[in-house]
């Protein structure tokens, strides 16, 4: 299986640990980035351009540092 590390650690959470109960829910990992997981349905949800759980890369600060991915103020930054 290959995916990114916070969309396999809530595949983890749903299939073994204590979202096996649940259907909808996120995980969210505070690392090197900041990134969600977003379960919908039992499926995790990537949204349509597969980026849906990039929350560090939400605009925070308008005029903020320069982010990695080439933004400026992101969450991440």
């Amino acid at each position: 299986m290959v995916d990114n590390d916070v969309n396999l650690m809530a595949m983890g959470e749903q299939h073994a640990g204590v979202a096996r109960s649940v259907g909808d829910f996120l995980c969210v990992k505070i690392g090197t980035g900041i990134g969600c997981g977003i379960v919908v349905g039992g499926e995790v949800y990537r949204g349509t351009t597969g980026s849906a759980g990039d929350i560090g890369h939400i605009q925070v600060e308008p005029d903020g540092r320069a982010c990695a991915c080439g933004n400026k103020g992101c969450l991440e930054a």
